[in-house]
């Protein structure tokens, strides 16, 4: 049997250049230049790209820092403060989100995940579609909770 994404029916899905693309990551953008930024530095030929890396606990309030790594390409970094707890990372994350999409006039982006970590504080931003692409197996490395997807197919799509 067919893989049903491979009929005839199926058709490309087709997103204007007009849509930000949002992409949460477990992997530090400078680490090493692998798949991600091969794909999302191409995207950003076309589009406006922010990559949100996984946070760093600091001293002082929670706080983004958003840097420009080329045309059109950002890499936002949630600081959360010294002893923040998981349950409480969440929503910190989430109101570091809302405030990013606010500031950067960003509306109904491209969500693309990484990491099924950020599901929890990422999962209400009203997307155009949202990618999951696992490139490894995150059930493996790390112990979410048992409510988050952990794994998906890879590069598996979703249009709103």
């Amino acid at each position: 049997m067919r893989h049903p994404s491979l009929t005839a029916e199926a058709r490309p899905l087709e997103i204007p250049s007009h849509h930000d693309l949002l992409c949460h990551s477990h992997l530090r953008w400078d680490f090493v230049f692998q798949r991600p930024q091969h794909l999302l530095t191409r995207f950003a030929r076309d589009r406006r790209v922010f990559y949100v890396e996984e946070p760093v606990h600091q001293p002082g309030p929670a706080r983004l820092s958003v840097t420009t790594r080329g045309a059109n390409l950002w890499v936002v970094v949630p600081h959360l403060p010294v002893g923040t707890s998981p349950i409480d990372a969440e929503p910190l994350q989430r109101l570091l989100l809302d405030r990013l999409l606010v500031e950067e006039d960003i509306e109904r982006p491209i969500s693309w995940f990484y990491t099924p970590m950020a599901m929890g504080y990422a999962d209400r931003v009203d997307s155009v579609a949202t990618v999951y692409d696992c490139m490894d197996a995150p059930a493996t490395r790390c112990k979410g909770p048992p409510t988050r997807p952990t794994s998906r197919a890879c590069a598996s799509v979703t249009s709103a």
